[in-house]
């Protein structure tokens, strides 16, 4: 993907994640073994940018808003050399709708060296990583990888998710 590319398809998933999660709280209800779980999400302007993969001279809300408006330029990102920007991209627009893709939640088993989260809610392609902070869970990453790999078993089944401003 060039820089071009990359900044099209931010621009493409933060208008999605404009309309469908910012400003708002997800709540999961999860069973597992006859065992119901609720896990409170909240999606704020400043996580979006290492949903990206790159890297901005930007801090993460001004980065969000140049996304948004459609002023994010190619002198604004580094992309990573590892290849993780690309795959991010890959399955991020399909995580803006988080809300209504995700299948499963499960707590993450510190599989990856470098990657952070305490929980993951997603599908058998694509999952969304949490970290707790102050009595909810923010999202701080996106992965393109089965939930299952990532996450102790049981994996904890959503059967509802409820969204509020």
């Amino acid at each position: 993907m060039t820089k071009e590319d990359v900044v099209r398809r931010i621009h493409e998933c933060a208008l999605a994640y404009k309309a469908n999660l910012l400003g708002k709280n997800v709540l999961f209800v999860t069973l597992s073994n006859n065992n119901t779980a609720l896990i409170e999400t909240v999606f704020l302007a400043r996580n979006f940018l290492h949903f990206t993969g790159t890297k901005s001279s930007l801090n993460s809300r001004l980065f969000f808003q140049a996304a948004v408006d459609n002023k994010l330029g190619a002198k604004d990102i580094s992309i990573a050399s590892d290849g993780t920007t690309e795959l991010k991209l890959q399955v991020l627009l399909s995580l803006m709708s988080i809300h209504i893709t995700a299948r499963m939640v499960g707590d993450y088993g510190n599989s990856k060296s470098l990657l952070v989260a305490d929980k993951f809610a997603g599908t058998v392609t694509a999952a969304m990583g949490f970290v707790e902070d102050n009595g909810y869970y923010v999202p701080n990453t996106v992965v393109k990888e089965d939930i299952r790999r990532l996450t102790q078993s049981p994996q904890q089944r959503i059967v509802a998710t409820f969204i509020k401003d």
